[in-house]
């Protein structure tokens, strides 16, 4: 069995090797950034991890193309709110996707 780890953010294309006929798979979300708050001894919240998902077999076509996103991390901040993680899905934002983290609060 060949394990390919995908952890760039963004969206790209895998294409199916010569052979393969299905394959497993498990998603992470980008987790949410954490919150900061301008009064030094009073720190803000930290970000929520991404969600997670699996799929334990699915069909595939050799040579085909398959479109994929890795959700992106969501920047920490201070003196407000984070940001929200990345949504992370594979070949398309309603076929499997899983969340991407809540942000951290102030």
């Amino acid at each position: 069995m060949t394990t390919e780890t995908f952890v760039t953010a963004g969206q790209a294309i895998w294409t199916c090797p010569t052979g393969v006929s299905t394959v497993a798979f498990a998603l992470w979300g980008g987790g949410g950034g954490g919150g900061g708050n301008a009064v030094a001894s009073d720190g803000g919240g930290g970000g929520a991890a991404g969600g997670y998902g699996q799929f334990a077999t699915y069909t595939v076509v050799a040579g085909s193309l398959y479109t994929y996103n890795v959700g992106t991390g969501g920047p920490g901040v201070t003196s407000a709110a984070g940001t929200a993680g990345g949504v992370t899905w594979w070949r398309d934002a309603t076929t499997f996707q899983v969340p991407g983290g809540t942000a951290g609060k102030v």
